[in-house]
């Protein structure tokens, strides 16, 4: 939203807000309160919403979750309930990619943006062939003895980066990191060798910066999978 209407906006955990109300609380006066939730009843969510009632703070909530009549509906201005989102299992694959595309859908339609709700929509209808074609690749990828994965990325597309690194932790139960593209060096280069999935997000197929780092994680003897 910041990006692309202009506005000042703020993205903070739950948790985060919930913990630290006071010191967020000049950027939450007069706000329009976006939250998501799956099962509308995470308690970080609801309990923030709650205590900056309680604090006298002016603002609306816009409620998204993936269940029906949940409290974050019953405590919203407007709530959207997406159930054919909702995910049984640990890792929410299903419910944080419906998520993630309520967010830039409704950024698109909020800026007019035609051709952005036509290409997510693009998205969604090439994605069964899409997966189809790339699975083998995929569990060959799988198989090689790698112990631990680093995705990295950058912008946009850094939150799902970061929710795609925690994947690894959910499903596979391996240690795994997100760091924006070039800051891997920083530190964490060190930690990339023959043990390493390294799943890179480019901006470009010809930067060179971007391509030096995929040789550089490639001379360590890691995998290496760009997109």
């Amino acid at each position: 939203a910041r990006l692309r209407l202009g506005r000042p906006t703020i993205a903070i955990a739950a948790g985060d807000l919930l913990l630290h109300m006071d010191i967020y609380r000049p950027v939450l006066e007069g706000c329009v309160l976006v939250a998501l939730s799956r099962s509308g009843e995470t308690s970080e969510v609801v309990c923030s919403i709650d205590a900056m009632r309680e604090r006298g703070i002016r603002f609306r909530v816009m409620g998204v979750s993936c269940t029906v009549n949940s409290t974050l509906s019953g405590q919203s201005d407007l709530s959207l309930e997406m159930p054919w989102a909702f995910d049984e299992s640990v890792c929410q694959t299903r419910t944080v990619s419906c998520l993630f595309f309520f967010c830039a859908y409704m950024t698109a339609k909020l800026t007019g943006d035609e051709a952005l709700a036509r290409d997510l929509i693009g998205v969604v209808e090439a994605g069964p062939e899409y997966m189809r074609r790339v699975e083998p690749e995929l569990e060959e990828v799988a198989r090689l003895p790698w112990t631990h994965a680093v995705v990295l990325g950058d912008a946009e597309l850094g939150g799902l980066c970061e929710e795609g690194a925690l994947a690894f932790k959910e499903i596979c139960q391996l240690p795994s990191n997100y760091y924006h593209l070039l800051d891997v060096r920083h530190g964490p280069m060190v930690l990339v060798g023959p043990e390493t999935l390294v799943i890179a997000v480019l901006s470009s197929s010809d930067d060179e910066m971007e391509l030096a780092l995929v040789r550089d994680a490639l001379k360590k003897g890691a995998t290496v999978v760009v997109y």
